[in-house]
């Protein structure tokens, strides 16, 4: 199996990607995180990312008061 990497996007979604093959524009390769097997990836993205709205989505609804 090919081996994998954690990606994230500006937005802070996750992903696996292929090791050998480029990111694609507007993801980066998560230093921090496994690589290899993509369950062992799969399995650190599911650890890491706790809310699968994007960034710009939580920081509205984290600003937005309380009524």
């Amino acid at each position: 199996m090919m081996p994998h990497v954690v990606v994230r996007n500006d937005a802070d979604q996750y992903s696996t990607w292929a090791m050998t093959r480029r990111p694609p524009d507007g993801w980066h390769i998560v230093d921090n995180a496994p690589q290899g097997d993509v369950e062992v990836c799969l399995t650190w993205i599911e650890s890491h990312w706790t809310s699968i709205l994007p960034r710009p989505i939580r920081t509205h609804e984290t600003n937005v008061p309380i009524r």
